[in-house]
C-alpha cells in the first residue's frame, strides 16, 4: 500500500524537526548557567552586577491548566532594561531573547511594560532550578535565567500557552520591527490575513524555525523550504495541530493547546497563508 505523499512530507519534516522547548545543555553551557552570565545590549552582566542594578522580587505562577503553582525569585525585567538603556528601550517595538541553545523569541515592548515579567534565577525554597518536561527532553536546566510572568494576577496570559516563557536566557537586545523583520515580511501591499499570519508565525513558530536565517535554530528553516509548498493547507493544519499523529518520533509540540480547536485551526490557516505568500514572493 502506498503512503500518502503528504504523510511522507510530514515524516521528512519530522526527521529534521526539534521541539520548540529547549534541549538539554551541553558541557560548554554548564559554566555559563552556573555563573549566571547575561548580555544585555552591549553590556556583559554577571550575577553580582545584576544584583547591584535592582532588588530581587519573586512571582508566583501556574503553568497551563495545572492548579500547581511555582514561585520564582529574580529581577524585574523593566528594572534591568532601565538600568542598561535608560528610557530608550521603550521606543523599540520588541525585545529579543536568545537562549544558550539557539532558541530566539521576540516579545513586544508593550507587553513587557504592561506585565513586567521577572528574570528568574531560582525557585523559592527549592535547591534545583530545573523543569521536568515529562517527555524526550527529560530534566531541563532553566538557568541562567528564566522569564516568568504573574499569570495568576493576569490570567489572560494563560491563553498564550508557552509563548513568552524562554529559559536558559543568555542575551537580551532591543529590535525595531521595520529593520529586523524586513527580510521575512517583504510585502508592500498585503492582505490583512497574511499580516495576521506573520504575527501568528512570530508568536508560535519563529522561536524554533528561522526564515532566511532569521529566527531560532531549533528546527528546520521554513523559507526557503520547497517541501512546504507541496504540503497543502489541510495537511499543514493537521501537522501543527497534532505533529505526533503524523510523525510519532517528532518532539515538536502542538500549536497552543490553551485555545479551542476552532481557534487553533484558524491560527494554523493564517500561518499557512503567510508562508505560502512568502514562498511566492521573489525575495
Amino acid at each position: 500500500m502506498k503512503f500518502d505523499r503528504n504523510l511522507r512530507l510530514a515524516a521528512l519534516i519530522a526527521l529534521t524537526s526539534f521541539s520548540c522547548a529547549h534541549q538539554k545543555n551541553s558541557d560548554q553551557k554548564i559554566s555559563v548557567i552556573d555563573s549566571k552570565e547575561l548580555k544585555v545590549g552591549h553590556k556583559d552582566l554577571n550575577f553580582e552586577k545584576l544584583k547591584s542594578l535592582t532588588s530581587e522580587h519573586d512571582v508566583t505562577f501556574t503553568k497551563g491548566t495545572s492548579s500547581n503553582t511555582h514561585t520564582i525569585v529574580g529581577f524585574p525585567l523593566i528594572n534591568v532594561l532601565n538600568s542598561v538603556y535608560g528610557d530608550k528601550w521603550k521606543s523599540f517595538e520588541g525585545i529579543l531573547f536568545t537562549a544558550l541553545d539557539g532558541y530566539k523569541i521576540d516579545i513586544p515592548t508593550s507587553r513587557i511594560l504592561k506585565y513586567n515579567p521577572i528574570l528568574g534565577y531560582r525557585y523559592k525554597n527549592q535547591d534545583l532550578f530545573t523543569y521536568d518536561s515529562k517527555g524526550t527532553e527529560g530534566i531541563i536546566d532553566l538557568g541562567p535565567y528564566y522569564l516568568a510572568w504573574d499569570n495568576i494576577a493576569h490570567p489572560e496570559l494563560i491563553r498564550d500557552g508557552g509563548y513568552g516563557w524562554p529559559y536558559q536566557i543568555g542575551q537580551i537586545e532591543t529590535i525595531r520591527y521595520s529593520s529586523y523583520y524586513s527580510k521575512v515580511f517583504p510585502f508592500k501591499k498585503v492582505d490583512p490575513a497574511i499580516r495576521e499570519g506573520f504575527e501568528a508565525y512570530k508568536k508560535n513558530c519563529m522561536a524554533c524555525h528561522a526564515l532566511k536565517d532569521q529566527g531560532g535554530q531549533k528546527g528546520p528553516q521554513l523559507w526557503p523550504y520547497p517541501p512546504l509548498q507541496r504540503f497543502g493547507r489541510e495537511k499543514f493544519t493537521q501537522w501543527v495541530l497534532n505533529p505526533q499523529q503524523l510523525a510519532p518520533q517528532t518532539t515538536m509540540p502542538a500549536i497552543n493547546p490553551e485555545l479551542s480547536l476552532k481557534e487553533r485551526r484558524m491560527l494554523a490557516s493564517k500561518i499557512y497563508l503567510y508562508l505560502a505568500a512568502l514562498h511566492k514572493s521573489k525575495n
